[in-house]
């Protein structure tokens, strides 16, 4: 389903070349299910394909992505001349898109999921109760609750 959001033989090509290659349709038809914005998935997309190459580059796979592996490529970003970036990664997009892609590949059973190495945390009572409120009252869907709710998170903890 990359097709719904490039149109360009040279930029398809692209996308689907390297590690993040063969999960990058999957990838996109995963962001089409959840909501997310044609100009939101363009950008995760772009995102996921660099991340595939930064990996390849570092004669790595992404079966051995960890959350440490994704900060080394956040850090990698603002200094980034990779010639298929296409340029604009240091924004919000990339370190969101990154990590969407991440989780998505975690879904799939391509990398480790990193929740199953660590103890299972219980949600604050106040995260609850605003999805709840948030849901009732305002009639959030699943994907603008998980949106706000990493926010409300932060403030439960403190």
């Amino acid at each position: 389903m990359l097709e719904k959001y490039f149109s360009a033989p040279k930029t398809l090509r692209r996308l689907r070349l390297g590690l993040s290659g063969p999960y990058i349709d999957g990838f996109a038809d995963a962001l089409a299910d959840d909501g997310y914005s044609q100009s939101n998935a363009v950008h995760y997309l772009r995102i996921a394909a660099h991340l595939g190459q930064y990996v390849q580059e570092q004669g790595a796979t992404l079966a051995v992505l960890t959350p440490s592996a994704l900060e080394a490529f956040r850090h990698h970003l603002p200094q980034c001349h990779c010639s298929f970036a296409n340029g604009g990664c240091t924004d919000h997009h990339a370190r969101f898109g990154v990590q969407r892609f991440y989780t998505y590949l975690v879904q799939c059973g391509v990398c480790p999921d990193p929740a199953s190495q660590r103890e299972p945390q219980m949600e604050p009572e106040l995260v609850i109760a605003f999805r709840s409120w948030f849901r009732t009252h305002r009639g959030a869907s699943d994907a603008t609750l998980r949106l706000y709710s990493r926010d409300a998170r932060a403030l439960g903890e403190t």
